[in-house]
């Protein structure tokens, strides 16, 4: 069996997000929507549930009292903070399996994907233009195409080891021939996630200037080079800053905010790693 077999193969099997967790997206994707709505949908599921007051009860939130149900957590975080912690605590077994070490082990890309996730909310806030649930959303699940191409590669006993400053998505394309971002809506697809965070994802290399007109992609774009190592950015300057400056501009975001924004994401992602025991 080839690689892209492998790689076809393991996109039918990563277990998809719980019903529960998509129908929490398709309920809050209405601004409007009833609170009530939401706090019922995340009783129905008793682990998520545990999950989700484990998370509110955790040094990320340091609430001044202990959580004991959902319409508590709600009434402390607000709606939105509520929804960040179901995606979060529900994406988490999708991040499973694949090989051990290096850019393509499951700890690496769930501590980048919720990186990029507080990344993705923070720009979707200065932005005002998307909405901070749908763009933490999307910015969890937006490497979800590496986890496929690492359980891909396990099977296939190759080794995943792309050159120190070269971009991941030539890497990919030449041992797969498509990357991360294509992988991933494939993946997205087939889960039935809604269309506009499918496309965000498939576009948050920013490969095709018209994405950056849709505010989300734009998002993700932005996002995708504030997580990139200092090394890989200087590599791959020519290729990364007009993309970058493109979907800044895009979102009416000064570059100046850049470094504070990336960190107090990274300090965001510290706590909720604890939160979700990432290594």
């Amino acid at each position: 069996m080839t690689i892209q077999e492998r790689l076809d193969e393991a996109i039918a099997a990563i277990p998809p997000l719980p019903d529960v967790a998509l129908r929490v997206l398709d309920v809050t994707a209405d601004p409007e929507f009833a609170i009530a709505d939401l706090v019922s949908l995340v009783r129905t599921d008793p682990g998520l549930t545990a999950r989700v007051l484990r998370m509110c009860n955790s040094s990320l939130y340091s609430l001044p009292q202990e959580v004991r149900s959902v319409r508590d957590a709600l009434g402390y975080l607000g709606s939105r903070a509520l929804v960040r912690v179901v995606v979060a605590s529900c994406a988490k077994r999708s991040f499973e399996g694949g090989v051990a070490a290096g850019p393509y082990a499951a700890e690496e890309i769930l501590r980048r994907s919720v990186l990029h996730g507080f990344l993705a909310e923070s720009l979707a806030k200065h932005s005002g233009a998307v909405d901070s649930s749908l763009a933490f959303t999307a910015g969890i699940l937006h490497d979800i195409g590496r986890v496929a191409m690492s359980i891909a590669a396990l099977k296939s006993g190759k080794q995943l080891v792309p050159g120190r400053k070269q971009s991941l998505p030539a890497f990919e394309r030449s041992v797969f021939g498509e990357d991360h971002a294509q992988v991933g809506f494939r993946i997205l697809e087939h889960w039935s996630v809604p269309a506009v965070i499918r496309g965000a994802v498939r576009d948050h290399h920013g490969a095709e200037d018209q994405a950056l007109d849709l505010p989300l992609s734009a998002v993700l774009c932005a996002s995708e080079m504030l997580t990139l190592e200092p090394e890989v950015r200087d590599a791959n300057r020519e290729e990364l800053e007009m993309p970058f400056a493109n979907a800044l501009d895009a979102l009416g975001i000064s570059p100046d905010l850049a470094p504070s924004i990336r960190a107090e994401a990274e300090a965001a992602t510290e706590s909720m790693g604890r939160s979700l025991q990432m290594r």
